[in-house]
């Protein structure tokens, strides 16, 4: 029956009672939007440096240095591409990495990005120390019977370090030996290496004998 229309002596009423109201489109767009995107996608990327951040290397001249890297993921923990400089991974006179045959302070550093998102970072910093002491050793014996009345001729010591090498040239010798009068003499070699290591001190006798006088 038409609205409005009388029929049998009823009337068939119009208004909102018998109208069905429709969703809004925009809402339902809106709700299809938040299903499809997972609540981390707005988090940030975290960049975590493996091993330490702040790491002390000893010194050698034969040592290499390896590089523990870093790890990267998304806000819902996809793994994402680390870069990295200076780390020795692919060595260029730009960026040799961390030197550990020389003493001294090194950056390396990381970054990632996630796609649409920014940029972690982060930065290890090496040292490279010498913290060993040379090792100092005599040459000949460390005791000698010197005739007199002819000049004594010093055997000597030698010398090498983990890190700077051979340091015989830098041995500091004293004590004095009297070619020309009887007694028992000493020497003693010391060494301070240029990290500031002090090698264990060495001594020598030296024991004039037969003068003539």
């Amino acid at each position: 029956m038409a609205c409005g229309a009388v029929g049998l002596g009823s009337l068939a009423a119009c208004g909102p009672a018998d109208a069905t109201e429709a969703a809004p489109a925009s809402t339902a767009h809106t709700a299809d939007a938040l299903a499809g995107e997972a609540p981390c996608a707005s988090l940030p990327a975290t960049l975590t440096v493996n091993g330490e951040v702040n790491w002390t290397v000893e010194c050698s001249a034969s040592a290499t240095y390896s590089d523990p890297g870093a790890v990267a993921v998304d806000g819902c923990g996809n793994a994402l591409t680390v870069h990295s400089y200076n780390s020795g991974q692919n060595p260029t006179p730009r960026e040799p990495g961390p030197n550990p045959k020389v003493e001294g302070d090194y950056a390396v550093s990381y970054w990632a990005q996630p796609p649409g998102g920014h940029a972690v970072a982060a930065t290890r910093w090496v040292k490279v120390d010498d913290r060993t002491a040379p090792t100092l050793s005599l040459k000949g014996a460390a005791h000698i019977v010197h005739t007199c009345n002819r000049p004594f001729v010093d055997p000597g010591a030698e010398a090498t370090d983990a890190c700077y090498g051979p340091l015989s040239h830098v041995i500091w010798r004293t004590g004095e030996v009297n070619a020309w009068a009887e007694g028992t003499y000493t020497v003693t070699y010391t060494l301070t290496d240029p990290g500031g290591n002090v090698a264990t001190p060495l001594t020598r006798t030296v024991e004039v004998v037969d003068c003539p006088w």
